[in-house]
């Protein structure tokens, strides 16, 4: 015989897990809030935190390495931009893990495309190839110093 809960049970779930998130999102308010950040910033932390599914500390740390990179171009067309957005977790991709996630992002992009954004990108100094011309791994530059990202 199956245990089944009765209906005031689920409604009881469902209000514990409401509480907790409430009070998530209390504690990421409390720490956006000391942080004293542009705004800009946010918003970016809360589309990689959408993208990466990470604590909102390494979002946070991620955006500020997408914002300082995108503040150095007078004009990033939207798919330099998703890639930015991909690496800026500091793990290296290849070009078809990059092309997946800037998929994911925007909805389509070739990986012709990307591949020459990446080379465009590299020539800026802003992606690193850490794999070999032969199986590139990309990385962002600003992310070469940490230790994660070494691992290729």
């Amino acid at each position: 015989m199956r245990d089944l809960m009765t209906l005031d049970e689920k409604i009881e779930v469902v209000i514990e897990l409401l509480t907790r998130v409430l009070m998530k999102l209390e504690k990421l308010e409390n720490v956006l809030n000391k942080a004293d950040t542009d705004p800009t910033i946010y918003q970016i932390s809360l589309e990689l935190a959408t993208l990466f599914s990470k604590p909102i500390m390494e979002t946070l740390e991620a955006a500020r390495r997408v914002y300082s990179i995108i503040a150095g171009f007078t004009e990033i067309d939207p798919i330099s931009k998703a890639i930015i957005y991909v690496l800026s977790a500091c793990e290296p991709y290849s070009i078809s893990e990059i092309t997946r996630k800037v998929r994911e992002l925007r909805g389509s992009s070739s990986r012709r495309i990307i591949s020459d954004r990446l080379k465009g990108l590299e020539a800026r100094g802003v992606v690193v190839n850490i794999g070999s011309p032969q199986r590139p791994r990309f990385i962002l530059k600003a992310c070469v110093g940490d230790d994660r990202g070494r691992k290729a």
